[in-house]
């Protein structure tokens, strides 16, 4: 429902013309025409913010519908009723969803699923799975695309059998937009389904595509389904009784520590409950037994994983460095990160000496970090000795 305003268009236009052409008086129509066209369209113009590159966004003025229903309408007339803007427009959409903006993406590929729904082996075949196989940005586009898709009832079961499809196939790319799929918007609805899928996508997956499983996890949980993730995770990374491992196996523990890695990196701001950002974890932790048990267990396996263990001390340490910006000279006591921090490392710590011993080896990592030394993790070290 959203498109781009460029304020000198016609300047621009004008300025590439020949002096004298006598097209130049009619390049550019000033502020009332374009106002009454908006007025005639029902759309207002927004101040807004467009990534042209990574972590620079640049303010830009948008165009949207006040109807909500207007862009649905819109594409139903020039798809069905204009069979000679089909081509501009499938043009239109596949180039917007490998925008680098996501506000942008994400539009163009929820009306790519809508448009699906007229033709669904056509835009598959000319922008889905293009999409698919392009880069990371469009394979994000064809996933949100798919998810749009599987909205509508009829096509639910049509686009789970795409997707399983591609999920055991032999194809890579289309196993990582699966992986997508499941894990921003499929899993939403049916999160048995897509945990199921991520679970054979990470035993049979190469080490290239096992990254786009975890990224899904993480999704799952920042969107919808934290107590079914970690639930799954603590299934996933549990090791075999027995002293020789299949690489299926290896490979499924390793992506699950991996994503538990991804999720520990969430934060929520949890006002009015709680002051500052917290990691989305902890707030687990703190506000469900279940759910902490369960946190205790993923961190004690992350740390005596010998891959992983360096990545799950630095992300501990994040989570001290955030208690060292929310502490206060009350103590120890005051609600906070670092009396939660505090509770559940001594948990973590609680399952033997090996876990003892590399939670205190992680707190001292930051504690002894020579350009950042945590305050609060050399406390935690010192109750922990």
């Amino acid at each position: 429902g959203q498109y781009h305003v460029t304020p000198d268009a016609g300047g621009l236009l004008a300025r590439r013309l020949a002096p004298g052409d006598p097209r130049n008086a009619a390049a550019w129509q000033p502020g009332p025409a374009r106002t009454g066209r908006l007025e005639q369209a029902d759309a207002e113009l927004l101040d807004d913010r467009e990534q042209l590159r990574p972590f620079i966004r640049t303010p830009v003025a948008r165009a949207r519908f006040k109807d909500p229903e207007l862009p649905a309408a819109i594409l139903d007339l020039v798809w069905n009723e204009l069979d000679q803007l089909r081509g501009p427009v499938r043009d239109w959409l596949d180039t917007l969803g490998g925008d680098v903006d996501i506000e942008v993406r994400e539009p163009a590929a929820v009306a790519v699923g809508y448009l699906a729904g007229h033709g669904f082996g056509y835009v598959l075949d000319l922008i889905i799975e293009p999409w698919a196989r392009r880069d990371e940005k469009t394979r994000e586009a064809a996933a949100l695309a798919l998810g749009a898709l599987a909205r509508k009832e009829r096509f639910s079961a049509p686009v789970l059998a795409l997707l399983s499809r591609w999920a055991h196939g032999s194809d890579r790319l289309l196993r990582e937009t699966a992986a997508i799929a499941y894990g921003w918007s499929i899993g939403r609805r049916q999160p048995d389904v897509a945990l199921r899928e991520l679970r054979s996508l990470a035993r049979r997956g190469d080490a290239r595509g096992l990254p786009a499983v975890a990224r899904a996890l993480r999704e799952l949980v920042r969107r919808w389904r934290d107590r079914e993730v970690l639930e799954e995770l603590c299934a996933w990374t549990t090791a075999p009784q027995r002293t020789t491992w299949e690489p299926a196996e290896r490979r499924l523990l390793w992506t699950g520590l991996a994503a538990f890695l991804m999720i520990a990196h969430l934060y929520e701001d949890g006002r009015p409950r709680r002051e500052g950002l917290w990691p989305l974890l902890l707030v687990q932790a703190e506000d469900n037994p279940v759910a902490r048990e369960r946190v205790v267990i993923l961190w004690r396996r992350a740390l005596a994983d010998d891959s992983l263990a360096a990545s799950a001390a630095d992300t501990l340490c994040g989570w001290a460095y955030q208690a060292d910006l929310q502490s206060t000279p009350a103590g120890d006591e005051q609600p906070g990160v670092r009396a939660a921090l505090r509770r559940l490392l001594v948990d973590v710590a609680g399952g033997g000496p090996g876990d003892l011993g590399r939670v205190r080896q992680a707190v001292r990592r930051c504690a002894q970090a020579h350009d950042d030394p945590s305050e609060i993790a050399r406390k935690l070290a010192g109750e922990l000795a």
